[in-house]
């Protein structure tokens, strides 16, 4: 749960320097209100450079122009330049202190400097002006994952999703939040209702994928990765997740009606046949990735988990690679304490 985790904490604290829909529209003359908007679709369209010369010119033109300013703060966050988002947001909030753009923007720069407790305080002021303004819930949701308050963390975020139900990011962070929170089963459920509305979204595929695999629940791990494989043929960990998930699969079909390693041929072909995955052609792919992944603790384990789900006696036989077999217990010996699952991560996404 821990990998899972880590690799999804950075969906949430990406969070902490957004700056999307913080900018107020105001009325501005003639030329200044062309100018606005060129800056604007130059800053929607990643072209944060330009952005920040025209929003620059505009807001030493027109001072008095909070838009432009405003603008300029979230052109200079994106831009990585926190320091100058600060002044340029604090010299708005000056002017117009319930303009909430620019609170917004002075929520992403201190988020960016991991001014946690300042942070919180501009963003929260942010919402008391406008209480859907999605930037400043974002801002708030990552700061909150900085500190590891996932419960706060997981408030925000639902109301973010409240505010943009469409937005697959969002479901993403609801989820990992959730998986942060120990409900795994939450969080795919959480990720399966994002799917209803974005069915061939890869991350939330993946997201699902991974988490099933954390859960042991081989099928689900094999079903979503091979989906998300299917839209996204160039992601490699996904790739690389469908392979572990299918071999598990395979391995432990052999292993119930077998027994443990080496398995024949024409075992194999038939293994292969009863299990029929796209993507994966014969019997020498299968015997590429087992010789690939068996050495693996977490695939060992995993394998265990499989067979004794599908023939508990065939646990035992399970061989270690590289380790002679364990000798018998003796009568009457204590069963060993199961192994405990993974702590909490120190962050969530």
């Amino acid at each position: 749960m821990k990998k899972l985790l880590s690799a999804l904490l950075t969906v949430t604290l990406l969070f902490g320097c957004k700056s999307e829909d913080a900018a107020p529209k105001e009325d501005a003359p003639g030329s200044h209100k062309q100018e606005l908007e060129l800056a604007r679709s130059a800053l929607e369209s990643g072209d944060v450079r330009t952005a920040i010369s025209r929003a620059f010119a505009l807001s030493e033109a027109q001072p008095d122009l909070h838009e432009a300013r405003v603008l300029l703060a979230n052109a200079y966050i994106l831009d990585g330049k926190s320091v100058e988002a600060l002044l340029e947001a604090n010299r708005v909030i000056k002017a117009d202190p319930k303009l909430a753009g620019a609170w917004a923007a002075k929520c992403a720069a201190l988020s960016a400097q991991a001014r946690h407790e300042e942070g919180i305080e501009a963003c929260e002021q942010t919402l008391t002006l406008d209480p859907k303004q999605g930037a400043a819930l974002k801002n708030l949701a990552g700061i909150h994952g900085a500190m590891k308050n996932w419960k706060k963390q997981g408030e925000m975020l639902e109301r973010l999703k409240g505010v943009q139900p469409d937005d697959a990011k969002v479901r993403i962070a609801v989820a990992s939040n959730q998986a942060a929170q120990g409900d795994t089963t939450a969080a795919i459920k959480e990720a399966k209702a994002g799917l209803e509305r974005d069915p061939k979204n890869v991350n939330l595929l993946f997201f699902i994928a991974q988490a099933s695999w954390e859960n042991d629940e081989i099928d689900d791990a094999i079903e979503y990765s091979e989906l998300a494989v299917k839209f996204a043929p160039e992601r490699t960990e996904v790739l690389q997740l469908f392979q572990r998930a299918f071999t598990v699969k395979v391995a432990a079909v052999l292993t119930c009606a077998h027994g443990p390693s080496p398995w024949t041929r024409d075992q194999k072909k038939v293994a292969l046949a009863s299990t029929p995955i796209r993507g994966v052609q014969g019997v020498i792919s299968f015997q590429r990735f087992y010789k690939e992944f068996k050495l693996e603790r977490d695939f060992k384990r995993r394998l265990k988990q499989a067979v004794a789900r599908c023939q508990p006696a065939k646990v035992q036989e399970v061989p270690v690679p590289g380790q002679a077999p364990a000798p018998p217990e003796k009568p009457g010996a204590a069963p060993a304490a199961p192994e405990r699952p993974p702590a909490a991560p120190a962050q969530a996404p």
